[in-house]
C-alpha cells in the first residue's frame, strides 16, 4: 500500500537546547513570529506563528526543503478548528472555541500562557497576540521578548531516518513548535512536529487538574488550507484498498477525486485514505487516518460524525462549529484561508464578540459550509477530527496525565529518490 503511493516513511529527531530567546518577529511575517530551522541534512521549514483569539495557534506561509532541493511552500495556515469536550457526566459536550464562558471562550486571548525558560526548555518566540491577552504588553516591545513569548521551540531525536546499503544508517531529527493554553483547571498544549523528511504531525495535548469522578471524551478538528509547491492549484483524492478474493486476497489501490464539498469517513475495512496533491507538479501529502478507532456522535452536530470534510475556500468560514463569521477591519491578524490582507488592503481581526451567529452568508458550523459546492478553479480547505477517549486513573488523581491527540500527514513525490542519500 505505501509502496503504491511512494510515501516518504521516516522517522524523525529532536534535541532538547538551553533556552536562547528569538528575535522579535521580520517583516516577512508581519505581527506573527517568524519560525525557522534548518536540520544537519540541509532540510529546512519556515513558518509564521501567530496566537489566534479563538484558535489559539496557527501557522501561516509553511514551507519546506529537502537536502538538495529548493524551498517550496506546503500551507497557506494550519490551526485547530474546533475543540469539543464531553464529560462523561454530563448531558451535552462543551465547546472549548467559542463557548460561552470565560473558560472555554477560546485558546487565545486570556487564555494563551507566557512561556518561560523554565516552561519551554528550548526557543522563545515572540508572537503578537490580541488585547486581552494573558499579558497586556505590546509586541513591539522588542526589548522585552518574555513579556510576549508565547510560543516555544524544540529539537528532539526519534530514531532512523534512512538506511543505505553499505553505509551507516542516518538518524533523524524533529522539530517541535508548541503554544500552551489555559481554560480554568485545564491546560493545553498545541503543537506541530515539522521531520526533517518533511512529515508533519499536529497535535494538540490535555493536562492540568481534575476535580470530577468521570472522564472525557475530546474531539480536536483541525483547519487546513494547502498551497502546495506555490499555488492553490491542488486536488484531494480517496484511496481505498480493497480485499479482493478473486485476485487472491491481494488488495489493489483505486483512487477517486473529491470535485465537490462534501464529507468523508474512515473506512477500516477498505483502510481509506485521503491525499491531497499540486496538479502540475504532483507534490503532495497523505492524510494517514492512523489509528482511528473511536468516533464522536453528536445529535445537534452532525458534522462531527465524520471524519473529514472538505470545502471551498471562504474566509469567514474559520470555525467547524460556533463560527463567529468574517474579518472585521482593520487589525493585525491574516486571513486563515489565504494568508493576505483583507480586501481592503488592511489586515483583519476575526470578530470574536459573538458566537451565537455568524455574518451574513457564511454560516455557523460545517454542518452548512458544507453543500455541495463545486471545487473546480477554487482554493479548498480540508477540516480533519480525531476523538479520544479519556479516563481518569487514581494514580493521577489530582492531576490529569498527559492525554495527546494527533494527526499525521506524510510527504510524497517531492523528490525523486531519496534526498537523504547523500547526507552527512
Amino acid at each position: 500500500m505505501i509502496a503504491n503511493l511512494r510515501l516518504l516513511a521516516f522517522a524523525s529527531l529532536v534535541l532538547f537546547m538551553a533556552a536562547p530567546r528569538a528575535q522579535p518577529a521580520d517583516t516577512e511575517c508581519g505581527s506573527s513570529g517568524s519560525l525557522a530551522h534548518t536540520f544537519d541534512s540541509g532540510a529546512s521549514w519556515s513558518a509564521c506563528a501567530h496566537i489566534e483569539p479563538l484558535a489559539g495557534l496557527v501557522l501561516r506561509d509553511v514551507r519546506y526543503r529537502a537536502p538538495g532541493d529548493r524551498e517550496r511552500s506546503v500551507l497557506t495556515s494550519i490551526g485547530l478548528g474546533q475543540l469539543l469536550m464531553h464529560w462523561h457526566d454530563e448531558n451535552l459536550p462543551e465547546l472549548r472555541i467559542g463557548g460561552q464562558t470565560d473558560t472555554t471562550r477560546g485558546l487565545g486571548g486570556s487564555a494563551a500562557v507566557a512561556l518561560t525558560d523554565d516552561t519551554c526548555n528550548g526557543t522563545l518566540t515572540s508572537v503578537w497576540t490580541p488585547a486581552g491577552s494573558s499579558d497586556s504588553t505590546s509586541a513591539a516591545s522588542a526589548d522585552d521578548t518574555a513579556a510576549n513569548s508565547f510560543v516555544c521551540t524544540r529539537e528532539r531525536p526519534i530514531g532512523l531516518l534512512a538506511r543505505h546499503v553499505g553505509r551507516p544508517a542516518i538518524q533523524g531529527e524533529a522539530w517541535d513548535v508548541f503554544a500552551v493554553a489555559r481554560q480554568g483547571l485545564l491546560t493545553w498544549r498545541l503543537g506541530m512536529s515539522f521531520g526533517e523528511d518533511g512529515r508533519l504531525e499536529p497535535s494538540i495535548e490535555l493536562s492540568g487538574h481534575n476535580e470530577r469522578e468521570a472522564g472525557a471524551t475530546l474531539l480536536a478538528t483541525w483547519r487546513m488550507a494547502f498551497a502546495l509547491d506555490g499555488d492553490a492549484d491542488d486536488r484531494l483524492e480517496e484511496f481505498e484498498f480493497r480485499l479482493d478474493e478473486t485476485l487472491g486476497n491481494r488488495r489493489p489501490m483505486s483512487a477517486r477525486p473529491l470535485l465537490v464539498e462534501s464529507f468523508r469517513q474512515v473506512n477500516r475495512e477498505r483502510f481509506r485514505g485521503w491525499r491531497i496533491s499540486d496538479v502540475s507538479s504532483g507534490a503532495g501529502y497523505y492524510l494517514d487516518p492512523l489509528d482511528s478507532a473511536q468516533s464522536w456522535t453528536d445529535r445537534t452536530r452532525d458534522w462531527s460524525r465524520f471524519d473529514l470534510a472538505l470545502t471551498r475556500a471562504n474566509a469567514c468560514e474559520r470555525l467547524a462549529d460556533a463560527n463567529p463569521g468574517t474579518l472585521t477591519s482593520p487589525g493585525h491578524s491574516h486571513d486563515m484561508t489565504t494568508g493576505a490582507t483583507d480586501a481592503s488592503g488592511a489586515a483583519g481581526t476575526i470578530d470574536a464578540t459573538d458566537t451565537d451567529t455568524a455574518a451574513d452568508g457564511c454560516g455557523t458550523s460545517l454542518d452548512e459550509f458544507v453543500n455541495g459546492e463545486s471545487l473546480n478553479d477554487a482554493p479548498e480547505v480540508i477540516w480533519f477530527s480525531r476523538t479520544r477517549n479519556w479516563l481518569p486513573r487514581p494514580e493521577d488523581r489530582p492531576f490529569i496525565s498527559s492525554v495527546r491527540i494527533g494527526m499525521e500527514l506524510l510527504p510524497f513525490d517531492w523528490t525523486t529518490s531519496s534526498p537523504f542519500e547523500g547526507a552527512p
